[in-house]
């Protein structure tokens, strides 16, 4: 009460220091987070507002309301009129934004899920999905549960095939937010087992039982290890299920209710116990409170009796089984959750119709502006082109002229230089002739002197050496340029003794004093004077 009389007090002081329409803002705001873990604190807090809100505006008020139907579902306190969440969905539906009508579609489920009317239950609650996932701001807590919602709305129509779809999404956002998974893969199990799907129900089964294996003695919640008991009974793991009872039983305080009656019952099906299977199943049935308890109980206990050969119980059983078939009727229920199925999917196809058309329409709009924005630019660019192609026009033109100018100076230039050179030339060549006379006239006077002293030396008995022999090859190639050019083509191969006697016979020695000068023999002097006489004949 102290801790009540407290949050009380700190709600009238806000809304005493705070002024106009945002202090009901705040204060609800504060309000909605004290009651996402202590809602029956909060729906106190929410009532001391309730005199000051009247007088406020349509949006407080109806955001107050709101607030109120929201509590009241997280303090579990079953709806039992529709009156308050129809007018919400009228204001906010026209009014509120997307995070606001996911909300208030999402309480109008609940509320119909309260009031058994499962397919505007399921309706609200696809709208409530359709704005979470249509919006860019979402209440991810909020889409959390309107999978579990879903689910637990399309096992009970016995559509499984959207109940196991519902499931895996909730499974997903659970991942996301890193919260606690065992919720979700319980909804599998169910889910998956009513598909027929044993495999897949036994690894969500697995996955259900090591989460409750790895939490804590004191943490565990063994109402939901019933569960993971029924789930591996149904798909007949005898070895899990017993490992499952075994750790049920270290707590008798849950075994009864309807809930572990009854999936005891199967378990000890599952472990061919009969007796206790009946036993549990009578139990299970004395303790129900609803037609669906009933309905699953009696079906039960018929398929035990039977198989039990007990056939007098078992015809009375089947008889009110039957009639709790025909009261549920379950083929009416699943008849309008497909029809709300379908209005959904025809809702969703509308809404995707208006946005692929006004998308179109703004796509339409943004291609005009942009076309025309294109042949404005190309026409601005075209005449900044043409004003820069004239600009340039006139400097290549001026850029002509000057380089007329310059090639007709140069082509001057270049003719006078072309002039100086051919003079140039001509001057070298005749320095180079005159050089070359000077230069023949020296090297003509210092041959004549060698080649005499050669003569005069060769009429007695001398010996050349190697710098005799080359004044002489230098002397006789400065008087007769062709002369070693004639030797080459006349003769293939000469020997260095073959040469000089050519060079001496060139300057015209007679035999005996080449054969001084060489000191060769007579019959060789001789017979070389007749291989080379084509030597005497040059004069």
């Amino acid at each position: 009460m102290r801790n009540i009389q407290r949050y009380c007090l700190y709600v009238l002081l806000v809304s005493l220091l705070s002024c106009g329409r945002s202090r009901y803002i705040d204060a609800l705001d504060n309000i909605k987070r004290v009651g996402d873990s202590n809602p029956d604190t909060a729906l106190l807090m929410l009532d001391s507002l309730d005199a000051g809100v009247r007088g406020e505006s349509e949006y407080v008020r109806n955001k107050y309301e709101l607030l109120k139907i929201r509590l009241c579902d997280k303090a579990y306190r079953t709806a039992t009129s529709d009156v308050a969440i129809r007018n919400l969905m009228g204001y906010f539906g026209d009014k509120g934004s997307s995070l606001e009508r996911q909300e208030v579609y999402y309480y109008a489920g609940s509320v119909y899920r309260d009031l058994c009317d499962t397919p505007r239950a399921l309706e609200y609650f696809l709208n409530s999905l359709d704005y979470a996932q249509s919006g860019m701001v979402y209440d991810t807590v909020m889409l959390r549960n309107t999978y579990s919602n879903l689910n637990d709305l399309y096992y009970n129509v016995q559509d499984y095939g959207n109940a196991a779809l519902m499931a895996r999404k909730e499974l997903e956002v659970c991942r996301l937010l890193d919260s606690d998974r065992l919720i979700p893969y319980l909804h599998l199990c169910s889910s998956y087992i009513g598909l027929d799907s044993l495999s897949l129900a036994s690894a969500a089964t697995d996955s259900a039982f090591n989460i409750i294996r790895a939490s804590s003695v004191h943490e565990r919640n063994y109402d939901d290890l019933v569960y993971v008991l029924y789930y591996y009974s149904m798909i007949n793991n005898k070895r899990m299920a017993s490992l499952c009872h075994t750790m049920i039983m270290k707590d008798s305080s849950i075994c009864s209710g309807f809930i572990p009656s009854l999936f005891f019952a199967y378990y000890y099906d599952c472990v061919e116990k009969k007796d206790s299977a009946i036993a549990y199943c009578e139990k299970a049935l004395e303790l129900s409170e609803s037609l669906e308890e009933r309905y699953d109980a009696t079906k039960l206990l018929f398929a035990l009796n039977k198989s039990n050969g007990d056939d007098k119980t078992a015809c009375r059983l089947a008889y009110s089984y039957m009639q709790l078939s025909d009261s549920l009727d379950f083929g009416k229920r699943q008849e309008m959750a497909a029809q709300i199925n379908n209005q959904h999917k025809y809702y969703i196809d509308k809404n995707r119709e208006r946005t692929l058309s006004e998308q179109k329409e703004k796509y339409r709009r943004t291609l005009y502006v942009g076309a025309f924005i294109a042949i404005l630019l190309l026409c601005l660019g075209y005449v900044i082109h043409i004003t820069r192609r004239n600009k340039q026009m006139k400097k290549i033109l001026s850029l002509n002229a000057e380089i007329e100018r310059v090639n007709s100076l140069d082509e001057d230039l270049r003719n006078q230089l072309l002039q100086k050179e051919s003079e140039l030339k001509e001057k070298m060549a005749q320095n180079k002739t005159l050089l070359r006379l000077l230069h023949k006239s020296e090297l003509t006077g210092k041959a004549e002197k060698i080649i005499e002293s050669i003569r005069q030396s060769s009429n007695g008995a001398k010996t050349m050496s190697q710098s005799d022999w080359d004044q002489l090859f230098s002397a006789v190639d400065a008087l007769y340029p062709d002369f070693k050019e004639q030797m080459v083509n006349k003769c293939d191969a000469l020997t260095e003794q073959q040469i000089q006697f050519c060079y001496l016979l060139r300057i015209g020695l007679s035999n005996v004093q080449i054969k001084n000068t060489t000191n060769m023999s007579r019959v060789t002097v001789w017979r070389w004077m007749k291989k080379f006489e084509w030597i005497e004949e040059l004069g």
